[in-house]
Protein backbone atom coordinates (compact mmCIF):
# COMPACT_ATOMS: atom_id res chain seq x y z
CA UNK A 1 0.00 0.00 0.00
CA UNK A 2 1.34 3.48 -0.91
CA UNK A 3 1.05 6.73 1.00
CA UNK A 4 0.02 8.68 -2.09
CA UNK A 5 -3.63 9.00 -2.99
CA UNK A 6 -4.81 7.58 -6.28
CA UNK A 7 -5.03 10.34 -8.90
CA UNK A 8 -8.51 11.54 -9.67
CA UNK A 9 -9.73 10.64 -13.12
CA UNK A 10 -12.39 12.06 -15.32
CA UNK A 11 -14.17 10.71 -18.35
CA UNK A 12 -13.78 12.65 -21.57
CA UNK A 13 -15.44 12.39 -24.95
CA UNK A 14 -15.18 8.82 -26.18
CA UNK A 15 -15.15 7.28 -22.72
CA UNK A 16 -11.37 7.58 -22.12
CA UNK A 17 -10.14 8.02 -18.60
CA UNK A 18 -7.60 10.83 -18.11
CA UNK A 19 -5.77 11.78 -14.96
CA UNK A 20 -6.83 15.17 -13.67
CA UNK A 21 -4.22 17.86 -13.40
CA UNK A 22 -2.18 17.30 -10.27
CA UNK A 23 -1.69 20.01 -7.71
CA UNK A 24 1.75 21.20 -6.69
CA UNK A 25 1.50 19.52 -3.26
CA UNK A 26 0.98 16.09 -4.82
CA UNK A 27 3.98 16.16 -7.21
CA UNK A 28 6.95 14.18 -5.96
CA UNK A 29 10.54 15.38 -6.24
CA UNK A 30 11.24 12.72 -8.87
CA UNK A 31 8.27 13.88 -10.96
CA UNK A 32 9.34 17.51 -10.59
CA UNK A 33 12.88 16.65 -11.70
CA UNK A 34 11.46 14.76 -14.67
CA UNK A 35 9.40 17.84 -15.59
CA UNK A 36 12.47 20.08 -15.39
CA UNK A 37 14.42 17.64 -17.57
CA UNK A 38 11.59 17.64 -20.11
CA UNK A 39 11.48 21.44 -20.15
CA UNK A 40 15.25 21.64 -20.70
CA UNK A 41 15.08 19.08 -23.51
CA UNK A 42 12.20 20.92 -25.21
CA UNK A 43 13.99 24.27 -24.86
CA UNK A 44 17.14 22.79 -26.42
CA UNK A 45 15.08 21.42 -29.32
CA UNK A 46 13.39 24.80 -29.81
CA UNK A 47 16.73 26.63 -29.79
CA UNK A 48 18.18 24.16 -32.29
CA UNK A 49 15.13 24.58 -34.54
CA UNK A 50 15.38 28.39 -34.38
CA UNK A 51 19.09 28.24 -35.18
CA UNK A 52 18.44 25.96 -38.16
CA UNK A 53 15.71 28.24 -39.50
CA UNK A 54 18.01 31.26 -39.12
CA UNK A 55 20.78 29.42 -40.98
CA UNK A 56 18.44 28.64 -43.88
CA UNK A 57 17.12 32.23 -43.92
CA UNK A 58 20.68 33.61 -44.15
CA UNK A 59 21.53 31.10 -46.88
CA UNK A 60 18.63 32.11 -49.14
CA UNK A 61 18.82 35.89 -48.66
CA UNK A 62 21.16 36.26 -51.67
CA UNK A 63 19.01 34.24 -54.05
CA UNK A 64 17.83 36.12 -57.12
CA UNK A 65 14.39 34.84 -58.09
CA UNK A 66 12.70 36.49 -61.07
CA UNK A 67 10.63 35.68 -64.15
CA UNK A 68 13.87 35.13 -66.07
CA UNK A 69 15.04 32.42 -63.71
CA UNK A 70 16.67 31.80 -60.37
CA UNK A 71 20.27 32.44 -59.38
CA UNK A 72 21.45 30.54 -56.31
CA UNK A 73 24.99 31.40 -55.21
CA UNK A 74 27.38 28.51 -54.67
CA UNK A 75 28.07 29.65 -51.09
CA UNK A 76 24.33 29.49 -50.37
CA UNK A 77 24.16 25.85 -51.46
CA UNK A 78 27.17 25.03 -49.28
CA UNK A 79 25.52 26.70 -46.26
CA UNK A 80 22.23 24.85 -46.83
CA UNK A 81 24.05 21.53 -47.15
CA UNK A 82 26.01 22.18 -43.97
CA UNK A 83 22.82 23.11 -42.08
CA UNK A 84 21.10 19.96 -43.35
CA UNK A 85 24.09 17.83 -42.41
CA UNK A 86 24.75 16.66 -45.94
CA UNK A 87 27.07 17.42 -48.84
CA UNK A 88 24.67 19.06 -51.28
CA UNK A 89 27.34 19.80 -53.86
CA UNK A 90 29.21 16.51 -53.73
CA UNK A 91 27.13 15.09 -56.56
CA UNK A 92 27.44 18.13 -58.86
CA UNK A 93 29.89 17.41 -61.65
CA UNK A 94 30.65 21.06 -62.36
CA UNK A 95 31.51 22.03 -58.79
CA UNK A 96 35.09 22.87 -59.74
CA UNK A 97 33.75 25.15 -62.47
CA UNK A 98 31.65 27.06 -59.91
CA UNK A 99 34.64 27.42 -57.60
CA UNK A 100 36.91 28.58 -60.42
CA UNK A 101 34.38 31.16 -61.59
CA UNK A 102 34.06 32.55 -58.07
CA UNK A 103 37.85 32.64 -57.72
CA UNK A 104 38.21 34.37 -61.09
CA UNK A 105 35.58 36.97 -60.17
CA UNK A 106 37.40 37.66 -56.91
CA UNK A 107 40.72 38.00 -58.77
CA UNK A 108 39.18 40.45 -61.25
CA UNK A 109 37.83 42.52 -58.35
CA UNK A 110 41.29 42.58 -56.75
CA UNK A 111 43.00 43.67 -59.99
CA UNK A 112 40.40 46.41 -60.51
CA UNK A 113 41.07 47.63 -56.98
CA UNK A 114 44.82 47.63 -57.72
CA UNK A 115 44.21 49.69 -60.87
CA UNK A 116 42.24 52.24 -58.85
CA UNK A 117 45.01 52.40 -56.24
CA UNK A 118 47.59 52.80 -59.01
CA UNK A 119 45.61 55.75 -60.42
CA UNK A 120 45.43 57.32 -56.99
CA UNK A 121 49.17 56.78 -56.48
CA UNK A 122 49.94 58.34 -59.88
CA UNK A 123 47.75 61.35 -59.18
CA UNK A 124 49.01 62.16 -55.71
CA UNK A 125 52.54 61.02 -54.97
CA UNK A 126 54.87 60.95 -57.96
CA UNK A 127 56.27 63.34 -60.55
CA UNK A 128 54.41 64.08 -63.79
CA UNK A 129 56.44 61.85 -66.22
CA UNK A 130 56.19 58.88 -63.85
CA UNK A 131 52.54 59.68 -63.20
CA UNK A 132 51.74 59.28 -66.90
CA UNK A 133 53.46 55.89 -66.91
CA UNK A 134 51.47 54.63 -63.89
CA UNK A 135 48.22 55.99 -65.37
CA UNK A 136 48.97 54.11 -68.60
CA UNK A 137 49.61 50.90 -66.65
CA UNK A 138 46.29 51.30 -64.80
CA UNK A 139 44.48 51.87 -68.12
CA UNK A 140 46.14 48.77 -69.60
CA UNK A 141 44.89 46.74 -66.62
CA UNK A 142 41.34 48.01 -67.14
CA UNK A 143 41.49 47.27 -70.86
CA UNK A 144 42.69 43.73 -70.19
CA UNK A 145 39.82 43.20 -67.72
CA UNK A 146 37.12 44.61 -70.01
CA UNK A 147 34.74 42.01 -71.46
CA UNK A 148 35.71 40.96 -74.98
CA UNK A 149 33.22 41.62 -77.75
CA UNK A 150 31.96 38.54 -79.56
CA UNK A 151 32.45 38.48 -83.29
Amino acid sequence: MTDQPEPDTRTVHGGSQLACRRTVDTITDAELNALYDTIQRLNARAQHAESTVNTFCRAVKDWDVSDRGTYIPHASLVAIGRAAGTDVLGSIRHLRHFERVEQAEAAVDRVQAYAARLDQFAATTISVPDSDLYTAIANDLRTALAPKESS
